[in-house]
């Protein structure tokens, strides 16, 4: 995936072993400085930035393997940033990005 940043999805059961987790989702929007992120975090801007701010996006994100079994899930995580702040972390699809070169969906500008 190259550079990109994480944000911490709230806690999940994974799949595979039944443990109560918080799984880091990997996404490229804003500087791309391995920035670590929690719901309610603004997005830092102006180191190997990906994407353009904008009222309201969606970017999708890739799950880290469950931290107690090592298990990779196959889905990925739809990441919205409202007003430059990251506003949920939630499993998605990746329908919304097909033909997007960046992951990233502007809803509004």
């Amino acid at each position: 995936m190259g550079a990109f940043s994480v944000v911490t999805a709230p806690e999940e059961t994974c799949p595979h072993c039944g443990s109560r987790i918080r799984r880091g989702v990997q996404f490229k929007y804003g500087a791309l400085w391995a920035n670590r992120y929690a719901v309610g975090d603004p997005v830092e801007w102006g180191v190997g930035d990906a994407g353009e701010p904008a009222r309201l996006v969606q970017v999708m994100g890739d799950p880290e393997p469950c931290p107690v079994c090592g298990d990779e899930p196959e889905w990925v995580y739809d990441i919205v940033v409202r007003d430059g702040v990251i506003v949920s972390v939630e499993r998605g699809t990746s329908d919304p990005y097909v033909g997007s070169d960046d992951y990233v969906v502007v809803l509004e500008q």
